[in-house]
């Protein structure tokens, strides 16, 4: 690759097969539970309150992996991998109100 009249050199990824080599299992457990309120006036409103905990068990899962290529510093590739992780333990509040 030519850069500022510079030679540089260009390095590519030479990926398998697709879905070659596969993420781990993947473990989540989630709970919910919801509460619904009817207004006393029929047909005027309702309400549904919801607590959901999302992995439970805190477990860690891998949600995606990229490679990208860069020099160190002698100048040679190297191939770097960052994977992505789901986040941990989650709480979530909902509130639903219907008219």
């Amino acid at each position: 690759m030519l850069v500022d009249g510079e030679l540089q050199p260009f390095y590519e990824i030479i990926l398998g097969p697709q879905n070659g080599n596969r993420l781990p299992n993947y473990h989540r457990v989630d709970l919910s539970v919801w509460y619904t309120y009817e207004s006393e006036k029929k047909g005027r409103f309702s309400t549904e309150i919801g607590l959901s905990i999302l992995n439970l068990l805190d477990t860690d899962n891998v949600f995606s992996r990229t490679f990208n290529v860069a020099e160190n510093n002698e100048g040679e590739p190297i191939i770097s991998q960052r994977e992505r992780s789901l986040i941990g333990l989650t709480p979530n509040l909902s509130i639903r109100l219907k008219f």
